[in-house]
């Protein structure tokens, strides 16, 4: 009899298992509606590109600052590494990304590609901690400053955001996409 009582225990363990092991990797299942969703993910982001003719030493010896409705992220940009060879890119990321998961920051990047033609093409990408964050209409100010308090990249926009649902519209995630050229 106390051997039933220990065998039981066991095999409802096991079954429970099972069961939780085929769910995990059966992969996606129905929706709310019942509907069958991938699991597709996505991320939403401003860019913001953007051209400068100075040389790479003063783009080091400059700061930049992100701005999303008021909400400031500010960084040097010393660390900028200057790639080999020299036709491709380099970037900073900030705030604190070691911090990121505790104080629920955005992702700033900024992306510094040399041109052919000389000078730089630099891309500023912002990734809100939640995709909810975003809404049409938030202003973004991105400006970078070099050693002597001049301003060569001064932007102040108002954005509306393209959605895309990689699942389908009828599946989430839903995520939004907004991106200023000036090349």
């Amino acid at each position: 009899m106390k051997r039933r009582v220990l065998v039981f225990p066991v095999m409802l363990s096991l079954l429970l298992s099972a069961c939780l092991y085929a769910d995990f990797f059966d992969g996606p299942g129905p929706d709310d509606s019942g509907r069958m969703c991938t699991l597709v993910g996505c991320f939403s982001r401003f860019t913001l590109k953007a051209p400068l003719t100075v040389s790479f030493e003063v783009l080091r010896a400059s700061t930049v600052s992100v701005c999303r409705n008021g909400v400031c992220y500010s960084s040097s940009l010393a660390t900028l590494q200057e790639s080999h060879p020299p036709d491709t890119s380099g970037s900073v990321r900030f705030p604190d990304l070691s911090q990121r998961d505790m104080q629920h920051t955005p992702l700033i990047q900024i992306l510094a590609e040399r041109l052919a033609s000389g000078g730089y093409q630099l891309q500023f990408s912002y990734e809100p901690w939640f995709t909810e964050e975003f809404h049409d209409g938030d202003v973004y100010d991105v400006t970078v400053t070099d050693a002597q308090g001049a301003r060569f990249v001064d932007e102040h926009d108002t954005v509306s955001y393209e959605l895309f649902q990689p699942n389908g519209p009828e599946c989430g995630p839903t995520c939004g996409r907004a991106t200023i050229d000036r090349t």
